[in-house]
């Protein structure tokens, strides 16, 4: 395949994971009306929990039956997960029905890393996931916006309804690319380390690692927003969705950067990068303990932020990625379960938090898994300049 299909291809497949699991945030409050328990953001958490322990499996999966066939069968287990959810009148069935649909759609987000390594360089990989993240960043831009104004309109469900909707073209779309264009040999494309253990440690294991608590600091904030809003009486389904929309053009911007500017988002730069993303909250808390949540040193703290995120990522996938392409399916299960698995945390840890800090809670949250992944990623630079 061309570096263009191969691009759409992770791109379709990753974007619609990140549908799958977020659109329905702008309904949580409604959604936790509706049933007893009363906690929205668990239909976040789960997903992201039993999305983490479904990409362990297809990994494997993928690099010996191949990418189209587990694709197949992830998407028919998620798209029932999905009618579940649709169809359920209890909280316990449509927190099954989430992990359905995470179990399934999991094998989306394996293969679209996985198809990357297929058919790139190492050398290659931090420009060509810059390239796939400014396009991840484009297609969901209207995610939160569309999830915010179906709830407003149809109710809690109608998101569910969408993510089936969209799972039917996009596995229409990915499956005949797949079809006309075999997985290249592990020969065709640079060999990089030709050992399996090297998916076990190394850049896989400390980039896995970074992956999820940068992921989890981002996932406390998508799942635990709403209810700060709410506290502060600023919260509406539709202008949430909106708030979340228009951060979408400042992540773009910071993956653009990363693209054109590969040496300013090295491995030995992400420490400092994360680091200024602390300073980006502590300013924004500071501000909602001031009272000014909508002031311009917050906006602009929640901006810097949004640019630093789309910077940083790039950086984490490509080191992560950095095996044999025989491997890539494994090595995308790892990063993707733990990745997963850090987010399911931040997000229960931060709703937790704003149990005792209704304004700050989430921002200590961020802030301690930030703080960690600077740590993490200084001693991932440490380790790859002692054992190049």
């Amino acid at each position: 395949m061309s570096q263009g299909a191969v691009i759409l291809i992770s791109v379709l497949l990753a974007s619609f994971s990140q549908l799958a699991a977020y659109i329905c945030v702008p309904a949580l409050p409604l959604l936790s009306g509706l049933f007893p328990s009363g906690n929205g953001a668990v239909i976040v958490s789960i997903y992201l929990l039993c999305a983490g322990i479904g990409q362990l499996a297809w990994g494997d999966l993928s690099d010996s039956v191949g990418r189209g066939r587990t694709l197949i069968w992830g998407f028919l287990l998620g798209a029932a997960g999905t009618a579940v959810c649709i169809a359920s009148e209890s909280w316990l069935l449509i927190l099954g029905g989430r992990a359905l649909q995470a179990l399934g759609f999991s094998s989306c987000l394996v293969n679209s890393r996985a198809i990357i390594r297929d058919h790139c360089k190492p050398s290659a990989l931090q420009q060509t996931f810059a390239a796939m993240t400014v396009w991840i960043a484009v297609i969901p831009a209207l995610t939160p916006i569309a999830g915010g104004v179906l709830s407003d309109l149809w109710g809690a469900r109608a998101p569910f309804v969408m993510t089936l909707l969209v799972a039917a073209m996009v596995a229409a779309v990915v499956l005949r690319r797949l079809v006309e264009a075999a997985r290249p040999n592990a020969s065709s494309t640079e060999r990089s380390v030709p050992s399996a253990r090297h998916v076990m440690a190394g850049p896989t294991l400390w980039g896995s690692a970074l992956g999820a608590l940068h992921f989890g600091a981002l996932s406390a904030f998508l799942s635990n927003a709403p209810g700060v809003a709410q506290h502060l009486g600023l919260y509406a389904p539709t202008g949430f969705g909106l708030f979340l929309g228009a951060m979408t053009p400042l992540f773009i911007l910071g993956a653009v950067i990363a693209k054109k500017r590969p040496k300013a988002v090295r491995i030995d730069r992400v420490p400092m990068l994360v680091l200024l993303q602390v300073g980006c909250t502590a300013v924004s808390m500071a501000m909602i303990k001031a009272g000014a949540p909508l002031s311009a040193l917050n906006l602009a703290a929640i901006t810097a932020y949004a640019v630093l995120q789309g910077m940083i990522l790039p950086a984490i996938l490509s080191n992560a990625m950095n095996v044999d392409p025989e491997y890539g399916g494994r090595a995308s299960s790892v990063f993707g379960s733990v990745q997963m698995l850090g987010g399911a945390l931040g997000i229960w840890l931060a709703h937790r938090a704003l149990l005792y800090w209704p304004d700050i809670g989430m921002h200590i949250v961020i802030m301690l898994f930030l703080l960690s992944a600077a740590a993490v990623a200084l001693a991932m630079h440490r380790t790859s300049a002692q054992h190049p």
